[in-house]
Formats: structure tokens, C-alpha cells, sequence
């Protein structure tokens, strides 16, 4: 079975609390939560720094006040996340596939975490995501957007093997390496990039009301900022 580890924090240099933003009437990280409790996953682990215990526990309250089910927070160190997931994974007896969401892609969807879950259960490989498997970055290099699929960034799903999550956890002594938990899966174990599928857009684009016009605006922002391709 798999479990779903969201990896939270507030403390985001150029953006704090990003996560706790507004989107559609929610902060932006149960958005996520709520994708993940929907997915096939057996479990869901919130991986928090122990510094921001406190905190989460009151966000984690208010999220709780409002959904049926229950996301197991897991403390541990906030630099080296890679410990902090090995240790929010490593009692997980039954449990052999990790599902790696971080909690800033707030547009994460059911359906591309069941396609990847099924995907990489059906491979031969350690490890699989749905954007780039090409580029593996580094201290040097430390963001690059662009995605070798049809899926765009900010949709992102990681999934591998339990035993590689540990392997790296011993192994790893980069500190980019321990900051961003797969960079070393990537560069040793087998890996492999599975296209989630296109993004479309779908329904009603002309305006009859004013709901239809801020869909419009929000789609027009997108346009001038070269978001969108048209093919």
C-alpha cells in the first residue's frame, strides 16, 4: 500500500506562510490535504519541522473541525528533510511505496496521484515522477520549472520505494541532497518519468455574468504571462 508524505513548513524564504494563503475560500494547504485524503493512499503524514509544532497544531485543529478524516503530523528536523521523512515513514510496517507531495503545489489533483501510484506499481523502477527525471538539481542549479510531460510544475507527484527512502537517508551527505529528499534517489536508484496527462481547459468562456468574467481575467493573466500554449 502506499503512503502519502506532504512535506509543510512556514518558514519559506521568499514567500512565509505561503501555504496558509487563501485559495477558494481555504488556505491552500488543505487543498492539498483534501486531494491527498481523496487519492488511494492509505495513509496521509503531514511532515512538519519540530520548531513549527505548535502552530500546526492549531492549523491542524481548524482543518480537523471541517473534514471526516484524520492526517497523521509527524515533528522532526527541519533541515535535513530527509530524516524527517524516513523517520515519518520508517513505522509503516505494511506500507512499501512513499508518495513524496510538497504542500505549495496547491492545484495537486486525486487523479494524477492514482495515475502515478498505479504507474510506478506497474514499472520496474525505484522511482518515478510526473515532470523531469532529466535534470536532477543541485546547490547550483536549485529551481528549474520546466517539465519534460505534458503535466506542468506545480502538479508534481513523486513516488519510490520505501527501501530506496531509507537508502538515501543513510547515504546522503549533500546538504542540498538532505534539504530536498530525492535528489540523491535520482542520481543513483532506477528512474523514470510518467506523463500525467495534458492540462485542458474545459466549459464556458464568454461572459454572460460577472462569475464569468473573473474566470476570464484569472485565464487572461495566465495568457500574458506565456502560462498557457497554444498548439
Amino acid at each position: 500500500m502506499a503512503v502519502i508524505i506532504v512535506q509543510a513548513r512556514l518558514t519559506s524564504t521568499r514567500f512565509p506562510n505561503k501555504i496558509l494563503e487563501y485559495v477558494g475560500g481555504q488556505p491552500g494547504l488543505f487543498h492539498v490535504i483534501d486531494q491527498c485524503l481523496k487519492s488511494d493512499a492509505k495513509k496521509v503524514v503531514l511532515a512538519i519541522p519540530d520548531s513549527q509544532t505548535e502552530k500546526f497544531k492549531a492549523i491542524m485543529r481548524e482543518y480537523n473541525n471541517t473534514s471526516n478524516k484524520k492526517v497523521i503530523v509527524h515533528n522532526g528536523s527541519e533541515d535535513n528533510v530527509l530524516k524527517r521523512f524516513y523517520e515519518a515513514i520508517k513505522y509503516f510496517d505494511d506500507e512499501d511505496t512513499v508518495v513524496r507531495i510538497t504542500s505549495d503545489c496547491f492545484l495537486i489533483n486525486e487523479n494524477h496521484i492514482n495515475k502515478s501510484i498505479q504507474y510506478f506499481r506497474q514499472s520496474d523502477c525505484d522511482y518515478i515522477n510526473n515532470s523531469t527525471v532529466t535534470r536532477v538539481l543541485s546547490a547550483d542549479q536549485p529551481d528549474d520549472y520546466q517539465s519534460d510531460t505534458s503535466t506542468p510544475d506545480g502538479f508534481n507527484v513523486e513516488v519510490f520505494k520505501k527501501s530506496v527512502l531509507l537508502e538515501a537517508a543513510e547515504n546522503a551527505t549533500e546538504k542540498y541532497d538532505i534539504e530536498h529528499v530525492t535528489p540523491w534517489i535520482k542520481r543513483n536508484k532506477v528512474c523514470k518519468v510518467f506523463d500525467t496527462g495534458k492540462i485542458s481547459l474545459k466549459g464556458k468562456f464568454s461572459i454572460d455574468n460577472p462569475e464569468d468574467l473573473d474566470i476570464i481575467k484569472a485565464l487572461h493573466t495566465l495568457i500574458v504571462n506565456d502560462r498557457i500554449k497554444f498548439e
